[in-house]
């Protein structure tokens, strides 16, 4: 990346929301600083609304790069957690069962 003060962010659709989308993920530049609430801001610029819909409803998982563990987030509570470059959100459907 030749601009230090731009960030690329990682997107990965995982179940409902790939099938919906027709989308393995998306690779998403920012200016600095940013947080979750702004990259989600922009994937519901990105995405058409049905879509979007589903992503709220869906885990949200930021790691430090695509395939890394990461961290479940909590919305609204996290949606100010600092995301830095090369940082992955993965949008995941919950699993239940028993």
């Amino acid at each position: 990346m030749d601009k230090p003060d731009r960030i690329r962010v990682f997107i990965r659709y995982l179940g409902v929301v790939r099938l919906l989308s027709g989308r393995r993920g998306d690779i998403l530049e920012f200016s600095q600083p940013v947080t979750v609430a702004r990259v989600l801001q922009h994937l519901e610029e990105l995405l058409p609304d049905p879509v979007f819909k589903e992503v709220d409803r869906q885990t949200l998982v930021l790691s430090p790069e695509p395939g890394a563990p990461g961290m479940a987030l909590r919305i609204p509570d996290d949606q100010d957690k600092m995301v830095h470059n090369g940082n992955c959100l993965t949008v995941v459907t919950p699993v239940t069962g028993g």
